[in-house]
This record gives structure tokens, C-alpha cells and sequence, in this order.
């Protein structure tokens, strides 16, 4: 009988504690889903007890919990990589846009550009490499593009067309040297 009292009254606390918490609770999109939480733990703490006396078996609620925060463990592993490639395809997306707005304010077209980001924990997003396909802008100060006549020549390659001079790489490669500290070696233009 004594087991029955204690049963009781373990329901009426968590009824009490149950409808406290939801009294309190604001009113938002995430309501119905903490309604469904406190109800589980009340169904729990009805069920638990008997489920306990009348198979002579405790419930460890340690035991559960532990086993709950692995799976947290494991999960919040799996998002924090997620969240990691997404900062770092961020970050190269906004510095490859950088990059182009810096050589665009050069006089230079960048057709391509490719870049080496660490994501080590040492030297996370530091700039290893540069990579640029580039080609001379064509000066229009009116604003207004003119047609251009246009000449088709099979024989003529396009890299004979849009060539840039040595010593304006090697300008472009010390320039991108000193705005992103990176080892002139490792900044090749095209």
C-alpha cells in the first residue's frame, strides 16, 4: 500500500510540475512540440513506477541519459563538420569576390580563379595558393559600349589575342603577395 501512496503522489507532482511549465510558457511556433515533451514525462512518470514494482526491475535514468548524450555527441560532430565546409565555401566564395573586384580595379578581366584555403586548426583560412586566368579589360571611359567589328581568324589562337605582359603579372603577383601574405610563388596568373 505504501508503494501506491508514493506512486500518487509522484503523478500529482509531475501533473503540478507539467502545468506550472506550461502556464509560463510563451506563446510561440515551439509550444505544441514542449506540450508533447511534458506530456511524455508524464506518461513516463506514470508508467515508470509500475512498469519498476511489478517486474522487480529499477530504471536507470542515468543509463538513459548517458545513452542519449552519445548520440548528441555524435550528431553535433556531424553538424559542426556541416557548419565548417559552409563557413569555408563562404569564405572562398567572398574572397574569390574580393580577389576579382581587386584585379577588376587593376585594368584586368579574371575568366578564372582558384584558391588553396587551409582548414587545418593551426592556420585555418589562410590563403595557400592563387590561381587566376586573367585577361586585359578594355578601356571604355563613356560609359556607352561601342560595337566592335568583329573578324573571325581560325589560324590567330586566343591566347595570342589576349596577351599580358611579364612585368604586369609580375606587378599582380606582388600586389596579391602583399594584400593576402602569401608566398609569391604560390600565386600563378595565366
Amino acid at each position: 500500500m505504501n508503494w501506491l501512496n508514493s506512486w500518487a503522489s509522484g503523478i500529482v507532482v509531475s501533473v503540478i510540475i507539467a502545468t506550472l511549465i506550461e502556464m509560463l510558457l510563451p506563446e510561440s511556433k515551439n509550444k505544441k512540440y514542449i506540450k508533447t515533451i511534458i506530456g511524455i514525462f508524464v506518461l513516463f512518470s506514470i508508467i515508470a513506477p509500475a512498469i519498476s514494482n511489478f517486474t522487480n526491475t529499477n530504471i536507470d535514468f542515468e543509463s538513459i541519459i548517458a545513452s542519449n548524450s552519445e548520440y548528441d555527441n555524435y550528431f553535433g560532430d556531424v553538424n559542426a563538420i556541416d557548419t565548417n565546409k559552409t563557413i569555408l565555401d563562404t569564405y572562398e566564395s567572398k574572397l574569390k569576390e574580393e580577389i576579382t573586384t581587386k584585379i577588376r580595379n587593376k585594368g584586368y578581366d579574371v575568366t578564372s580563379i582558384n584558391l588553396n584555403i587551409d582548414d587545418t586548426e593551426e592556420n585555418y583560412g589562410v590563403v595557400n595558393k592563387i590561381e587566376l586566368k586573367i585577361s586585359k579589360m578594355e578601356n571604355n571611359n563613356s560609359g556607352v559600349e561601342e560595337i566592335e567589328k568583329i573578324e573571325i581568324d581560325i589560324n590567330k589562337n586566343e591566347e595570342e589575342k589576349q596577351t599580358i605582359s611579364l612585368e604586369s603579372k609580375n606587378e599582380l603577383i606582388e600586389y596579391l603577395a602583399d594584400a593576402y601574405q602569401i608566398n609569391k610563388e604560390n600565386i600563378i596568373i595565366n
